[in-house]
């Protein structure tokens, strides 16, 4: 969600260890799994006595000449000219890449060119290891699944999701054609394949749709960033509405900018109007102003109680700073 790598310093060790921990729970059912594509991948290697990125590179991409398709374990090593990846809100996400699970495609980079090949190959029934397109298990959300190839209404496809970029890679067989979609942002891309392909999918409405929470969530905290101007110029005579104090004006202060940075970083603003941000830091700014203007006319704490305003005021400090931790922690891991 904050555009970081979930995949950083995995090993192949780490991978074996988390296949080791897991259960046989479910055995029998059919689930897709990163670990399970994971664990595959290196024993494949293992079992080839080298590494799974050179066991690509000999058995996959050389034979089918993808001379630009590389798979990177750092971030530094990511090819020079290659596209930037954004998550749903905006910013930039970091490139996924990863010793251990490199088999799932982190770390991969492509062009469509070298995809176009792959599949066309594949759709021929030429490129190695073309047989694990056939469709062999039952999916419980309906269609068939290979050996990652899935097919749904004649078309069998994959897509990939990293925090930054998502694909499509799909063929019908029997009109002999396929479709390669490749976007840098979170956004899926699936619809677009199917269409291609001339089948139905997810609609833009529909997956836009999903995004609706988010929204929500993003202009619940603007209002309540904007909300510190409501508070700041309370005045007497409102009963429901109490003048406040210097301790409210402080922890309302504190909640708007942890609330200001929840949106910038989590905002759906592919759906919403990115101004809205700051026209909502804009309105807490002229609070600010206002509440340093009326602060010697305030009292410090408002109330026959003044140990339990503390106590009220320190209390949300303390929750909205743990907030703020967990948003700024999440940038600093990026």
């Amino acid at each position: 969600m904050l555009g970081g790598n979930p995949y950083r310093g995995q090993t192949v060790q780490d991978v074996i260890d988390d296949a080791t921990r897991s259960t046989a729970e479910g055995k029998g059912d059919v689930v897709y799994s990163n670990l399970g594509f994971a664990i595959l991948g290196q024993a494949l290697a293992a079992h080839a006595g080298t590494s799974y990125r050179d066991l690509l590179q000999r058995r996959i991409l050389a034979p089918l000449g993808m001379r630009d398709t590389v798979l990177v374990t750092r971030p530094a090593d990511v090819p020079d000219g290659s596209a930037r990846g954004y998550i749903t809100s905006g910013h930039e996400a970091e490139p996924w890449s990863s010793e251990g699970y490199a088999p799932t495609g982190a770390g991969g980079w492509t062009t469509g060119a070298d995809l176009a090949r792959f599949l066309a190959a594949t759709i021929k029934g030429t490129a190695p290891g073309a047989d694990a397109a056939r469709p062999r298990w039952a999916m419980p959300d309906g269609g068939r699944i290979g050996y990652a190839w899935r097919t749904t209404d004649g078309v069998t496809w994959h897509d990939g999701s990293t925090g930054g970029f998502s694909s499509f890679v799909g063929f019908d067989p029997e009109h002999q054609r396929g479709a390669v979609v490749l976007g840098n942002t979170s956004a899926s891309v699936v619809y677009t394949g199917m269409r291609l392909l001339g089948e139905d999918g997810p609609t833009p409405a529909q997956m836009l749709t999903a995004e609706l929470p988010a929204a929500v969530l993003t202009v619940l905290c603007l209002i309540g960033a904007a909300r510190t101007l409501e508070v700041a110029t309370r005045r007497r005579g409102r009963r429901l509405l109490p003048e406040p104090d210097r301790l409210k004006v402080a922890s309302m202060s504190w909640r708007a900018v942890v609330l200001l940075s929840i949106a910038w970083t989590f905002g759906s603003w592919k759906l919403l109007w990115p101004p809205l941000w700051a026209l909502a830091a804009a309105l807490f700014a002229g609070a600010v102003v206002l509440g340093a203007l009326r602060r010697p006319h305030l009292p410090t704490a408002r109330g026959p109680r003044p140990r339990l305003r503390w106590a009220v005021t320190g209390a949300s400090v303390f929750l909205w700073t743990a907030v703020g931790a967990v948003v700024a922690t999440g940038w600093i891991a990026r």
